[in-house]
């Protein structure tokens, strides 16, 4: 991504004469790209930041989440959880500051697999974060949140489920979700499933809180410049 990406703003949308705005993050790109939709009425919603955000990530990083390598529990339960509700990929994910890191996932396209995150700005699991409730979005083209949501149109992704990854503290770090690229219905069993899983992450996670730290699986070595 380049460092300095210049992209107009609505006014200057409307009124060529005014200068663009600088823009040097994808976050900031993203979101200057939404008021452009806003000017045409095709905007998204973006995830709201919740009040006890600072503590949140504070707790994330206490309890080593982000970056960690592959964990087999992890992967147990999302693997499951994709055949249990037959959809083809379902995710678990830890919401930073401005990303979603993916702790473990099935059926992601291959670049997002690689990567391990993607911004938190388009992501569904930002809004999980920020509203502290299960999201369910059973055709993304008919939800107005989503509909003009430039990641998840590119993705083909058209179904979300997710559910709160809420410590006992009460710190939502993320979300356990099931996405398909068909429109589809969420049943109540569906709904237990799903945080039922939630809850064996949840556990999972304070065990490992337990340990030693010398005994938790380290994040992966940053890559040589």
């Amino acid at each position: 991504f380049p460092r300095e990406l210049t992209v107009p703003t609505a006014d200057a949308l409307a009124d060529s004469v005014k200068p663009a705005r600088l823009v040097r993050s994808i976050e900031e790109a993203l979101d200057a790209a939404n008021e452009i939709l806003q000017a045409t009425g095709k905007a998204y919603k973006t995830p709201d930041v919740p009040e006890n955000e600072e503590a949140r990530l504070a707790e994330l990083r206490r309890l080593m989440l982000l970056d960690m390598r592959p964990e087999e529990e992890f992967d147990r339960i999302t693997k499951r959880l994709a055949k249990d509700i037959a959809t083809p990929i379902a995710l678990l994910a830890f919401v930073d500051k401005d990303r979603q890191f993916f702790a473990s996932q099935v059926g992601l396209p291959p670049d997002l697999a690689k990567s391990r995150e993607a911004p938190r700005a388009v992501s569904f699991c930002g809004h999980v974060v920020a509203e502290e409730a299960v999201l369910v979005v059973e055709d993304v083209l008919k939800d107005k949140r989503f509909a003009n949501n430039p990641f998840l149109r590119e993705r083909g992704f058209r179904f979300y489920a997710g559910v709160p990854l809420r410590t006992s503290g009460g710190f939502v770090l993320g979300a356990l979700s099931v996405i398909d690229k068909a429109p589809r219905a969420f049943s109540d069993d569906d709904r237990r499933l799903l945080e039922a899983a939630a809850s064996e992450v949840i556990a999972e996670i304070e065990r490992k809180v337990s340990q030693p730290v010398e005994e938790r699986p380290a994040a992966p070595a940053a890559a040589a410049a």
